[in-house]
């Protein structure tokens, strides 16, 4: 009687550990959900391309792979919905320095936007070039296929109605373009989309940015 007691003990004890050993094995809640797309975003992606960026060396799109990444499209010269984008772009680079997470701005505007004067930009709203990249191309084909094929959204166009007024005493006309914030995960994926002019928004994804690279071991 006592062998069948102590038995039964064993058994419950071993039960226990298994369930102990299920429970550490089972990820940490939301460890999962931080690296998967926000509901309906599962659709959207990050189209091929070749980008030059400032040192004058080629970007593809491989070089999103492995990890996190905060991407937007912006001008230098947009006086509208860009100068408060690239302050959240620079804040959330500082809110988030250590966890390896990337920012990349695509130029709609590569006439104007030499590398001079996206560094330009980038010390105008207080970023910094190690984890922040610039990238532009000759013509606007890759960065309207993005939008178009990949984010499923509007292709640039041409705002003659907002003329802006340059350095050098010219003018030029807006060109309107997204200002949200892109969340990409590290196989490409849209995680988040956050409206890159209002910082609460902003605020929600560097949160979730921030659970994404813990998800990760970052």
């Amino acid at each position: 009687m006592k062998q069948v007691r102590v038995l039964a003990i064993l058994a419950t004890v071993v039960g226990i550990g298994a369930l102990v050993a299920l429970e550490m094995a089972r990820p940490a809640p939301g460890a999962v959900s931080a690296l998967a797309p926000d509901p309906n975003l599962e659709m959207l992606s990050i189209t091929p391309f070749a980008f030059t960026d400032l040192e004058g060396e080629t970007v593809t799109e491989a070089s999103l792979d492995g990890r996190l990444t905060v991407l937007d499209f912006f001008f230098t010269n947009c006086p509208f919905v860009c100068p408060p984008m690239g302050a959240n772009m620079a804040r959330a680079q500082e809110a988030l320095a250590g966890t390896g997470v990337r920012f990349v701005s695509i130029s709609v505007d590569p006439e104007r936007d030499t590398p001079e004067a996206m560094r330009a930009y980038a010390a105008r709203h207080g970023g910094e070039l190690d984890t922040w990249s610039f990238l532009r191309s000759e013509d606007l084909t890759q960065q309207n296929r993005m939008l178009r094929e990949g984010l499923l959204l509007p292709a640039l166009s041409v705002d003659e109605s907002r003329p802006i007024d340059l350095p050098d005493g010219t003018t030029m006309s807006n060109i309107a373009h997204p200002s949200m914030f892109l969340l990409i995960g590290p196989d490409r994926r849209i995680l988040t989309i956050a409206q890159g002019t209002v910082a609460a928004d902003v605020d929600r994804l560097i949160a979730r940015a921030r659970a994404a690279s813990a998800a990760m071991g970052e």
